[in-house]
C-alpha cells in the first residue's frame, strides 16, 4: 500500500512556451508511433503544436533581438506574418533566414501546413487502386489515401525530420540572440525548494 506523505514547495518558474510546446508536440509524434488508430489526429495535434512552437519562439526572441521595432511603429514586426518575423529576428541578430536552404525551407514547409489545415477543402477526392487485406475495412485504407492526399506533414518521419530543421534554425537564432544553451530543458526553467514537513504537516 502507497503512503504518502506531505511536502512544502516553494520557489518560482520562468514559463517558456517554446519548450513547453515542443515537448508536447515530440510527446504526440512519440504517441503516434504507438497507437495506429488515433495517428492521424495526433499527427494533426503535433504539426499544429509544433507550428506554434515557432510562434511562441517568435514571440520570446522578437522584443529581445528587435525591442523599438517589435511592438512600436506604424508596423510593428509581432504583426506581421511568422516568416517576416523569422527574417527580421534574423536580421536583428546577425543571423540569414533564408527560406530557399536548410533550415529555413523546412519552416515554411511546417508553416505552410498548418495553413493548409485551416483551410476548408470541399468535395476533394481520390481515385487510386489500393491494396487491402482480405479480412480488412477497406472504408479505412480509403479514408486514409485520402487524408495522405490532402495532409501534408502526417507521415511520421516527415515531421520528424522537419521538426528536427524547424528547431535547428530556431537554436540557431537563439545562440545568436544571446540566448542560455538549455533553451529546450522546461525544467531549467524552475528553481524550486522541496521541503519535507516536519510531522507531515502542511
Amino acid at each position: 500500500m502507497n503512503t504518502k506523505r506531505n511536502v512544502r514547495v516553494s520557489g518560482s518558474a520562468d514559463y517558456r512556451p517554446w519548450p513547453e510546446l515542443n515537448h508536447a508536440a515530440r510527446s504526440l509524434r512519440r504517441m503516434a508511433r504507438e497507437e495506429a488508430g488515433f495517428r492521424l489526429h495526433l499527427m494533426t495535434g503535433s504539426l499544429v503544436l509544433t507550428a506554434m512552437a515557432v510562434e511562441a519562439f517568435c514571440a520570446t526572441v522578437g522584443p529581445k533581438a528587435l525591442p523599438e521595432a517589435w511592438h512600436h511603429g506604424r508596423a510593428p514586426v509581432f504583426r506581421k506574418p511568422l516568416a517576416r518575423q523569422l527574417e527580421l529576428i534574423g536580421a536583428g541578430v546577425g543571423v540569414f533566414v533564408d527560406f530557399d536552404q536548410e533550415p529555413w525551407t523546412s519552416v515554411r514547409q511546417l508553416l505552410e501546413a498548418r495553413s493548409d489545415l485551416l483551410a476548408p477543402k470541399p468535395g476533394f477526392g481520390v481515385d487510386e487502386v489500393l491494396s487491402v487485406d482480405d479480412d480488412a475495412d477497406a472504408r479505412f485504407d480509403a479514408h486514409m489515401a485520402v487524408q495522405a492526399q490532402h495532409r501534408t506533414l502526417h507521415g511520421i518521419a516527415d515531421l520528424e525530420r522537419v521538426a528536427g530543421e524547424v528547431n535547428r534554425g530556431l537554436l540557431h537564432l537563439w545562440d545568436a540572440a544571446g540566448g542560455d544553451e538549455l533553451a529546450l530543458n522546461v525544467l531549467e526553467a524552475a528553481q524550486w525548494t522541496v521541503t519535507e514537513v516536519p510531522g507531515g504537516q502542511p
